[in-house]
């Protein structure tokens, strides 16, 4: 139904190629809808079809001298190097918090201690996962 109503707008437009025009034909013939919306298209072509757009006299004149006003004296915007040199420095404010707390909490800026995982082991890892299937035989016979 798409695909008619397409070849409908552009029937009102441009010309219509034999199939297209067979396709269209065939559809208007079969849908009340479709007839009622052609009418309305046709209706509104007719209102606005002896309409021209106008504008006032020296309309491009001022157009144009409000665009060189503002190529000689652009509007003031905020600078994008400003606002990044505040978001950097919070950014880089909040990274020395987090290092001051990991290092009052663990005594040491490792690696590790900065992840989070200073206080395991590939080994209890492994063995944690054996624990789980011992208990899982255990818990289901």
């Amino acid at each position: 139904m798409k695909k008619i109503k397409e070849i409908l707008l552009k029937s009102f437009d441009a010309e219509l190629t034999p199939q297209e025009r067979k396709l269209l034909d065939e559809a208007l013939q079969n849908s009340e809808e479709l007839r009622k919306e052609k009418r309305e298209l046709e209706q509104m072509r007719g209102m606005f079809a002896g309409q021209e757009a106008s504008f006032d006299t020296g309309f491009a004149d001022r157009v144009m001298e409000h665009l060189e006003a503002e190529t000689v004296n652009p509007p003031k915007t905020v600078e994008m190097y400003s606002v990044f040199k505040r978001v950097a420095f919070v950014g880089i404010a909040a990274i020395i918090a987090l290092l001051i707390t990991i290092y009052y909490i663990d005594g040491t800026l490792t690696l590790d201690a900065v992840l989070g995982i200073s206080g395991y082991s590939p080994d209890g890892a492994e063995l944690s996962v054996i624990n789980l299937q011992d208990y899982e035989n255990i818990i289901l016979p």
